[in-house]
């Protein structure tokens, strides 16, 4: 969806010229305008909040237009607004508040020192996990490059005409045997994350306690569960149990992490789970919207899984003999 949108964006006219990247001195000044949290997200961004509401953007000390575009058939509204050192952004709001950021504004750098203007190459060497993706989709070429594949909200796009056509040709075989230029930034997109990460502190998730709806079985349900949080770390999940390991933290495969893992309960997650009673259970890098249950301690807290964002499979962790049929 999002690949679309910018696509309608470049539509309506809503691009920036392309200028020569900054100086080294330039860009350390520009870093300064990033503002990350803890789990790697951007709080602020050249002045403007992530967390940034409708109302929020009159008060704002910045200028903004308001412009329109069409995708997949409907009209949405859309806000341009010049922020600090006159950078310029698009901005999109779903229900009041900021759903996604973009802009190709050449004066801007984002985390990490890449920004409008910077090399393929600089981009992998800051972000050497990510993904390059390219192709057709809705009958429009596209080049992205996706930081942290699925988990991020973050991504890096380029202009198609930089690539060879038969990039995207639409047999398979003759578009991904071509040899990819080193392309620079065109645009930088960002989605603010939805729900805060839980920081499994009793007290605030408490204070996060969801809103009950009429009927005794759904405020005892909220004087048990907390409201949605966002979860990201990694998941062990076998037939019948799965257990959560947050962020930074050892995986639930190592030994010493083992008594600290988190049970994952409910059927969120089923169908991620191995077909046969018998297999090995999978490792995953797991991002996902859930509740946490308030009535039991840490560090093993309860942890239902509502809606899985984002997953990825890692490595099978090694199993002893008889352990389990691995072959599954």
């Amino acid at each position: 969806m999002r690949l679309l949108l910018l696509i309608a964006l470049a539509a309506a006219g809503a691009n920036h010229p392309l200028h020569t990247p900054a100086n080294a001195s330039s860009r350390a000044t520009h870093q300064s305008r990033v503002q990350l949290n803890a789990q790697g997200d951007i709080v602020r961004f050249y002045g403007i909040p992530m967390d940034l509401t409708l109302a929020g953007l009159k008060r704002l000390p910045y200028h903004y237009k308001i412009g329109h575009y069409s995708a997949e058939g409907d009209t949405y509204t859309f806000y341009t607004i010049t922020a600090k050192d006159g950078v310029v952004f698009d901005l999109g709001f779903d229900r009041g508040r900021l759903d996604w950021i973009r802009t190709s504004s050449p004066k801007m750098v984002g985390p990490r020192g890449v920004g409008i203007g910077s090399p393929l190459s600089a981009v992998k060497a800051a972000w050497p996990d990510g993904k390059l993706l390219y192709g057709v989709e809705e009958h429009e070429a596209f080049v992205t490059y996706d930081p942290e594949p699925g988990f991020m909200g973050m991504d890096y796009y380029f202009e198609p005409s930089d690539m060879p056509k038969e990039a995207f040709d639409s047999d398979y075989r003759k578009s991904r045997d071509i040899k990819v230029p080193d392309i620079r930034v065109s645009h930088f997109g960002y989605s603010p994350p939805r729900y805060p990460d839980d920081t499994f502190d009793r007290r605030s998730a408490s204070a996060n306690a969801c809103a009950p709806r009429a009927g005794a079985e759904s405020r005892a349900s909220c004087a048990r569960w907390s409201a949605t949080y966002r979860y990201r770390g990694t998941a062990l999940v076998g037939p019948d149990t799965a257990f959560f390991s947050p962020l930074g933290k050892p995986r639930c495969a190592e030994a010493q992490a083992t008594e600290l893992c988190m049970p994952l309960i409910g059927t969120g997650i089923d169908w991620l789970r191995p077909h046969s009673p018998t297999a090995c259970p999978k490792l995953y890098k797991l991002e996902f919207l859930g509740r946490r249950d308030l009535l039991t301690a840490g560090p093993t807290y309860r942890i239902i899984p509502n809606y899985v964002l984002a997953y990825e499979e890692l490595p099978a962790p090694p199993q002893g003999p008889r352990q389990c049929d691995k072959a599954l």
